[in-house]
């Protein structure tokens, strides 16, 4: 499991990249064509599941590279052990709530996908494909915070 999402999590680096550069080309392919009063439909659309999909696939990088926010003040004061019981009882703390969340994602993406949930424009935009991808992510990140759990209790017992 631990050599697959690290597979995984360098992957995501890429495809986020490439979505970056597509956000920006597409905007601005939009915003010139608006301007030049041949608007093009789902310009915003695309950009936003663009930026779901960066956002929520990139959490399980973020979490294998420990990039995430932490607040370290006064972790950093604790002797070693006592350090990896904090960090490890925070990483049980996110692990629980992670699992949480993607149930709830997983549930509504479910129901969205049934209903086949789109936007009320000219032209329906599905839904339920970002709500997918937001799932996926979290499942993702779920499995990197056990794998760091795991590690950091291996440290702890050191």
């Amino acid at each position: 499991m631990g050599f697959s999402m690290k597979h995984i999590n360098r992957v995501i680096p890429l495809l986020s990249g490439g979505l970056v550069a597509f956000i920006a080309i597409f905007l601005l392919v939009g915003f010139t064509a608006r301007n030049i009063k041949l608007p093009i439909l789902w310009v915003i659309e695309a950009a936003t599941y663009s930026l779901v999909i960066i956002v929520y696939l990139g959490l399980s990088h973020c979490e294998q590279e420990r990039y995430h926010v932490r607040a370290d003040v006064l972790i950093v004061r604790l002797p070693l052990r006592l350090r990896h019981v904090a960090n490890l009882f925070g990483d049980l703390l996110a692990l629980f709530t992670m699992v949480l969340v993607s149930y709830a994602t997983g549930a509504e993406a479910l129901f969205s996908m049934m209903k086949q949930e789109a936007t009320q424009y000219m032209i329906p935009v599905p839904i339920y494909p970002a709500k997918i991808i937001l799932f996926i992510g979290c499942v993702f990140f779920s499995i990197q915070l056990l794998l760091t759990t795991i590690e950091e209790f291996r440290e702890a017992r050191r």
